[in-house]
């Protein structure tokens, strides 16, 4: 017996580090999925395999409290998942405590050829979400997307201390999604996004660091520029909720501006500045963010875009691209077509 589901990626549009300072944030789904597979075994063992790594065990050892270490690579940039934990988490939900009450099992993880394993494009919330549903259906009975979300939010509550209920939210549910410490509303709203993303990331405690040197250094200004951005975040959820792709593309080029202001944009790539970019291509807006180690594009579909060719323009400067459309398809059971 076997449950496959799939789900997509998530990428921050507005709000990303105000998050950490309580503002508002508007993430979207992207249309590369994550799929995961559960096959129950007959025997004890329990393997777990994907494109980053493999962990092998046993019922007895996932359920011995002592083995509580081990971790699964889940992004190109070094995040890990405390994996057996998880698993644990997950089979408790089904009242599944104890390695007499069930066989071993394998989970297989694939992803899309562009899917963006890297902190920050929230591959190992998607990975928490495909376990959940893949696991507590095989061993219990199918929950509810709402009930799938929760838990998931649950869980990262405790594995790390950045978790934000909105990111299973929108992996969960597709589309996209605005909120803070909860999640408030949803739209089916699409638009391209390009992904242009290193290898690292500065650290939650760095990000930290900068924000109090900041505010140190400039005082109530800071906090001004700070309420400001989150202002545009909210101003940008209604443009985009109603459609009006032209005020979108600007308020996202304000936002990437007053990230600037805050100190969380300062990109690797001089030639890759907002202001040439706008100049570049009419149609696009810019999000800068984790100073420097990742920066969000994004275009609307009107008449005479190429997205194509705006992709390779970014190419020739950012390197490693992903090129993506958000979508209202999120948790999707079974062996679905993509």
């Amino acid at each position: 017996m076997g449950v496959t589901v799939s789900v997509p990626g998530r990428i921050v549009v507005a709000g990303d580090h105000s998050t950490l300072l309580g503002g508002p944030r508007i993430a979207g789904a992207l249309d590369v999925r994550l799929r995961v597979r559960v096959t129950e075994r007959d025997d004890d063992t329990i393997i777990v395999r994907g494109p980053l790594g493999r962990k092998d065990t046993t019922l007895g050892s996932l359920f011995d409290p002592a083995d509580s270490t081990a971790v699964l690579t889940v992004s190109r940039s070094g995040r890990r998942l405390p994996i057996y934990a998880l698993l644990r988490r997950i089979l408790a939900t089904v009242d599944r405590d104890g390695p007499d009450e069930f066989t071993g099992f394998t989970v297989d993880i694939d992803v899309d050829e562009a899917f963006p394993l890297g902190v920050g494009l929230a591959s190992s919330t998607a990975l928490t979400v495909a376990l959940t549903a893949a696991l507590t259906e095989t061993f219990g009975e199918r929950q509810s997307n709402e009930r799938v979300a929760d838990l998931v939010a649950d869980f990262e509550a405790d594995l790390y201390e950045d978790a934000a209920p909105i990111d299973p939210a929108v992996i969960v549910s597709g589309g996209l999604v605005f909120g803070d410490s909860t999640v408030t509303e949803r739209t089916t709203a699409d638009l391209p996004v390009l992904v242009a993303t290193a290898e690292t990331r500065p650290s939650r405690a760095a990000i930290r660091s900068q924000v109090e040197r900041r505010r140190s250094i400039t005082g109530s200004l800071y906090d001004d520029v700070l309420a400001a951005s989150d202002a545009a975040t909210e101003t940008l959820w209604r443009h985009l909720r109603n459609g009006d792709h032209e005020a979108t593309r600007e308020l996202i080029t304000f936002y990437g501006e007053l990230l600037d202001a805050l100190g969380f944009s300062s990109w690797p790539m001089p030639q890759l500045r907002s202001t040439e970019l706008v100049q570049g291509a009419d149609t696009l807006g810019v999000k800068q963010s984790d100073f420097g180690e990742r920066a969000t594009l994004v275009s609307f579909p009107t008449p005479g875009d190429d997205t194509a060719e705006l992709e390779r323009t970014l190419g020739r400067t950012a390197g490693r691209v992903v090129s993506t459309v958000t979508t209202s398809r999120g948790l999707v059971y079974g062996d679905t077509p993509e």
